[in-house]
């Protein structure tokens, strides 16, 4: 089965209709060599223990920017990218003080 990236990630969207309440629990790693300026962070869910979401900063860009990437879709472990298929968007400074961000999906759409 092939998931669009514009789709909605399913464990949420399944407690979004329901109104089941889901916990998420974000850590922050830095362990690898680039982490200390280029940190990844992951999003679990805490009663399952899953990650579902991935947000990534991007080196050598003058602004912040993060991609994020659907892990539903795939392994923390394994490399990501956007051919990879379970890329969503992107969060991207607007400016160089970090004050303004905009949200840009997968297409590049606002």
């Amino acid at each position: 089965m092939t998931i669009a990236s514009n789709d909605p990630i399913p464990y949420i969207s399944q407690a979004h209709e329901t109104g089941e309440l889901v916990r998420c629990e974000v850590v922050r790693d830095r362990s690898d060599l680039g982490g200390k300026m280029y940190p990844t962070y992951k999003l679990f869910l805490q009663d399952k223990n899953t990650c579902v979401l991935l947000a990534q900063k991007k080196m050598k860009n003058r602004l912040s920017t993060y991609h994020f990437f659907d892990m539903t879709r795939g392994r923390v472990g394994s490399g990501v990218s956007k051919k990879h298929g379970n890329y969503i968007g992107k969060l991207k400074a607007q400016d160089i003080r970090k004050t303004e961000y905009v949200l840009l999906n997968a297409e590049g759409a606002e």
